[in-house]
């Protein structure tokens, strides 16, 4: 697949889709025991923007929300008993912002992420062409954005370090500072869906002392 350029814009169209599709199988996800730990998915949604450049969708998550409250995110949550990770994917996706892909629409996984809070996220990476309109839980999200996947080419991520030494990305987006574990998730999508670097790993970077939202 061909390399591309930061300032290059990415047109919503198949042959998009058929590099995102190939770079992530042939990437080899790291999957966590699960352990005492709670699984959860979300979502990395690549759609059109209004002038059908690709994009990815973002949340700002509603202040109720149960986990994480006021900050950046992707649509995901919790899996149900015996629900696998992407019918939990799927389903996150059409109750948090109303829109509904199939299993058949499913690009990838990319790496699983420890968080602070006892989960370990799967992101799910989604291709969705439909047209509905969006509609966001009143309860879970308070905002919903779109980011310019020729503007997640451009910004370098910036590093910091944990209280237990671990690297904490920070990804500019929008103008606001996003951290893990959205911020690594993006920063992977990136890597190895965009770009194709299959070595970028995220899953044993760490997460803030505390997160303002920024």
């Amino acid at each position: 697949m061909p390399k591309l350029e930061a300032t290059q814009e990415l047109a919503f169209d198949a042959a998009l889709r058929a590099q995102l599709a190939v770079n992530l199988q042939r990437f080899t996800p790291i999957q966590l025991a699960e352990g005492d730990l709670r699984r959860a998915a979300v979502c990395v949604v690549v759609l059109p923007d209004f002038r059908q450049q690709a994009a990815l969708l973002l949340i700002r998550r509603g202040r109720r929300a149960s986990h994480h409250g006021g900050e950046w995110g992707l649509p995901g949550g919790g899996l149900d008993d015996g629900e696998s990770i992407i019918a939990a994917a799927l389903r996150e996706l059409r109750e948090e912002v109303g829109l509904a892909c199939a299993p058949g629409d499913v690009l990838g996984v990319l790496d699983d992420f420890r968080t602070r809070s006892g989960f370990c996220i799967t992101p799910v990476v989604v291709w969705c062409a439909g047209s509905e309109p969006m509609r966001s839980s009143p309860d879970e999200v308070a905002s919903i954005h779109w980011v310019s996947l020729a503007d997640l080419t451009h910004d370098t991520p910036l590093l910091e370090e944990s209280r237990e030494g671990r690297r904490v990305y920070r990804m500019p987006v929008m103008g606001h500072g996003v951290f893990a574990p959205t911020g690594a998730i993006l920063y992977q999508f990136r890597e190895v869906a965009i770009s194709g670097r299959l070595t970028s790993r995220v899953t044993w970077f760490g997460e803030p002392e505390s997160v303002r939202p920024r």
